[in-house]
């Protein structure tokens, strides 16, 4: 509905918008949701790496958390020298996983243009995301097409952009946040 009504003019219909509500709270109560494992030796090996001098690293990470069905997210800002810029975190309502993690790249986007970092890395733990988001041909994924579209938009206003994908255990304290 936001969609349309940014980018076609179509003024939002109330019955509309509480249809598609009904059919997102319908979509959250079917998701099955498995808690993720690792092991010790997984956790050990990894570590939080720093961006490239003069980049900066925003870290992305969406957590879902089975008993509320409530979606989370995070991002981490830090320069070269792992010092702590920026971050954020929040509650949002999205329908799927895959779009909670599309929403916190996009918010990773808008707080690059707000603080003016040109040069940007940013990092997630969705890998299959990652490969949809690098601007150019590329396949548009219907679930999350206006959030891959803002996201594109973002990234032709940013002088560099780099995607880097981390293992959650990678990515600890953005996670933490997340949750």
């Amino acid at each position: 509905v936001r969609n349309n009504w940014v980018y076609q003019n179509q003024h939002p219909n109330s019955k509309g918008v509480i249809n598609q509500a009904l059919l997102a709270t319908s979509e959250f109560q079917q998701i099955d949701a498995e808690p993720a494992t690792q092991t010790e030796s997984q956790h050990m090996n990894t570590t939080w790496s720093p961006p490239l001098v003069g980049f900066t690293k925003i870290n992305c990470e969406a957590s879902f958390l089975a008993k509320t069905r409530i979606r989370a997210y995070a991002t981490l800002v830090r320069n070269c020298e792992n010092r702590l810029m920026n971050g954020a975190s929040a509650s949002i309502i999205v329908p799927s996983p895959l779009a909670a993690n599309a929403s916190v790249i996009m918010r990773a986007y808008r707080m690059a243009l707000e603080e003016a970092y040109n040069l940007v890395i940013i990092e997630s733990d969705s890998k299959e995301l990652i490969k949809f988001l690098v601007p150019g041909p590329t396949t548009i994924i219907r679930e999350i097409k206006f959030i891959q579209l803002d996201i594109w938009a973002y990234a032709n206003q940013l002088p560099a952009i780099k995607y880097s994908y981390a293992k959650r255990e990678c990515n600890t304290t953005t996670h933490v946040v997340a949750k």
